[in-house]
């Protein structure tokens, strides 16, 4: 965990390479419930993807 932690801290601070890595890391799992029966959800992928960024600004 203190890793992801740190990424964490370091994306609430707006460094960009920490806010890519993290996506980068959950980005497999986005994709995995962006399906909607067996079809890929362009829509809900995004709001996913905003999702993922808004639980970056609310961590403390």
């Amino acid at each position: 965990m203190g890793m992801y932690r740190d990424l964490l801290i370091s994306a609430k601070h707006n460094n960009s390479e920490a806010v890519m890595e993290l996506y980068k890391r959950c980005q497999p799992t986005i994709k995995k419930y962006s399906y909607v029966n067996g079809k890929f959800d362009e829509d809900l992928y995004q709001n996913l993807v905003l999702a993922f960024l808004g639980v970056i600004e609310k961590f403390k």
